[in-house]
């Protein structure tokens, strides 16, 4: 069982990056299952065995990628303002997103960092995510960290990690963003 599911894994990573070097040479509304299952080496039954579809791939990476994110700070309970920031400015600089926005999954990603946030201030804040006040506040702060995702996509080379850790610094100190 054990075996089966690192094979499992291991053809989604194969999945994974036959997608992103594919986004890299053409459009994605051009790349097909049939493009995706040929440059990974798998067969089309592996590929729906992880994936529904295409969408499903970049989305399911992101998923995976907030949930280390929280494994991070829930076992770090004392975990300082700035190793927060350290953890959320590499997942800012993560290609991931790049690549979830050259596919216009925006919305959807959206929907997860919402839910990634809520768990988080949550957890961390003690914000009530019953209280209609405090999920505005919360889809403020996601305002504003989707607002640098942009910026870091757009502005890629001129963005350096330190003044955007900075930045986001100074925005919880003024209470932007807690």
């Amino acid at each position: 069982m054990e075996q089966e599911s690192n094979t499992q894994k291991r053809a989604a990573d194969c999945i994974y990056e036959a997608l992103i070097r594919l986004m890299d040479e053409k459009p994605y509304h051009e790349i097909s299952i049939t493009d995706i299952s040929k440059r990974a080496g798998v067969s089309r039954m592996a590929y729906y065995r992880n994936y529904a579809d295409k969408n499903e791939i970049l989305l399911h990476r992101l998923r995976m990628y907030i949930y280390q994110m929280e494994s991070v700070i829930k076992t770090k309970r004392d975990l300082s303002q700035g190793e927060f920031w350290k953890t959320l400015i590499q997942w800012l600089y993560d290609s991931i997103n790049e690549y979830i926005l050259k596919a216009g999954l925006f919305l959807q990603s959206f929907s997860i960092l919402k839910d990634h946030l809520m768990r988080v201030y949550t957890a961390l804040y003690g914000l009530k995510d019953d209280d209609s006040e405090q999920v505005l506040l919360i889809y403020q702060k996601l305002g504003s960290i989707l607002g640098h995702i942009i910026y870091i996509r757009e502005h890629k080379d001129e963005a350096d990690r330190e003044c955007m850790m900075h930045r986001l610094k100074h925005m919880a100190e003024d209470g932007l963003l807690f």
